[in-house]
């Protein structure tokens, strides 16, 4: 059973990183959402390791959860990058790091 979860986590990624590509309309974005998601994985299971805890099988369906949330964080970035040029003033436009400043801290906020 948890092979079959397994594979159904890559094929949600692999479903996630399609309709990301075609939301973001950029192959790089897509792509550096999609490695967000992966690397995050063991990272976290890192942490978990070293705090003394076992890693069990059915870890592996934490990828469910983090598809999710990484999706969810790539969305609502870009979306508030979007909103930057229509809401913010000018002087936050002018400049590229001001621009992604302010869009940090909208979608930090949603």
């Amino acid at each position: 059973i948890i092979a079959m979860d397994i594979g159904l986590c890559i094929l949600a990624m692999v479903v996630v990183f399609f309709i990301l590509w075609w939301t973001l309309e950029s192959l790089a974005l897509a792509l550096a959402a999609l490695f967000m998601m992966v690397i995050s994985l063991p990272i976290a299971m890192c942490f978990w390791k070293v705090f003394g805890s076992r890693i069990l099988p059915y870890h592996a369906l934490v990828g469910f959860l983090i598809v999710g949330i990484g999706t969810s964080n790539a969305f609502t970035f870009y979306e508030s990058w979007r909103q930057s040029l229509l809401l913010a003033s000018d002087h936050v436009t002018e400049t590229w790091p001001t621009r992604f400043a302010w869009a940090y801290r909208r979608a930090f906020c949603s």
